[in-house]
């Protein structure tokens, strides 16, 4: 179920072309039929190994169609191309994910850009929260306690994340800033409805300054124009955008490492921190039901400003 090896060749093909600046139109027309098929086959992949190398053809696939589609001076649609890759993906091999990054910079430092982001903000004012749950609510406890006895049940952190950058001289409560992280062009996946159990729920991806606008900002108001509901669900934003990395603290508890007898085969991600980084952004009224999940650790605690 690989690629076949006539698709090899073609991709070889596509590459010295547009590397030599010749039939880019031709090429990346081959380059999204090659980009469906791999991502076809990705689905019934039967092994591990025979996913990573779909995986690796669909982002080299991305990469000369990006590539084709900036030689052909459409720099938008060669950013959101490159952002498939990623998201379809995860940019799998060597070198692939830095080269991405890399090129995306280069095609938006051509595209004009809106003013840059200011920080025109109020400060942030902490509302009340109605008592709505029996849920305990303490001070933040100790490593140890955490440990000993908090983390065998739900707790909420009132204003633990007040002093965050997100909150502060980086607040993700401004869509300008947000914007201004991501730079145009960029795609992000999405779920399309409230609530993922209800039959008319989908996925999609869309335009990142269209997500923004579906939501309610301090300086952007939600959009009128558009009844969908756009939710941002369990998506590693930060892998597409790595600078918002910068703009959380990441809480000692999340590597309290403690025992998930339902999880025996469980390990730590293999990244530098050991730790895996999802985001979620949605309108008000947007549903997460609670859950737990073996292949990466969920602990049962919750942080609110």
């Amino acid at each position: 179920m690989s690629a076949s090896k006539a698709e090899y060749q073609l991709l070889q093909d596509a590459a010295v072309d547009i590397s030599g600046g010749r039939n880019e139109e031709e090429r990346c027309t081959e380059m999204f039929a090659l980009m469906e098929t791999s991502h076809s086959k990705m689905r019934r992949a039967s092994s591990t190994n025979e996913l990573n190398e779909l995986r690796q053809f669909y982002t080299d696939s991305c990469i000369l169609r990006g590539l084709a589609q900036s030689l052909l001076s459409l720099p938008l649609q060669a950013v959101a191309t490159l952002d498939l890759a990623i998201i379809i993906a995860g940019a799998y091999g060597v070198g692939r994910m830095e080269f991405i990054m890399d090129t995306i910079t280069r095609i938006q430092s051509d595209i004009r850009q809106e003013e840059s982001f200011k920080m025109p903000l109020l400060p942030l004012q902490a509302k009340p929260y109605p008592a709505r749950t029996t849920i305990l609510c303490p001070s933040p406890p100790s490593f140890l306690s955490f440990q000993s006895t908090f983390s065998s049940a739900p707790f909420v952190l009132r204003n633990y994340a007040q002093s965050w950058p997100a909150f502060i001289d980086h607040p993700w409560r401004s869509a300008s800033y947000l914007r201004s992280v991501a730079g145009p062009g960029r795609v992000v996946p999405v779920e399309v409805g409230a609530d993922y159990r209800l039959a008319e729920w989908k996925q999609d991806i869309i335009s990142w300054d269209v997500f923004l606008s579906s939501l309610d900002f301090e300086d952007c108001p939600r959009s009128t124009t558009n009844p969908n509901i756009f939710y941002l669900a369990q998506h590693d934003l930060m892998k597409q955008f790595p600078s918002l990395r910068d703009d959380i603290l990441v809480p000692d508890y999340v590597y309290a490492s403690l025992t998930a007898p339902e999880c025996p085969d469980y390990q730590p991600p293999l990244n530098e921190e050991g730790v895996l980084f999802n985001t979620w952004l949605g309108p008000e009224g947007t549903i997460s039901p609670a859950h737990t999940v073996c292949s990466y650790r969920l602990w049962p605690y919750f942080f609110s400003r």
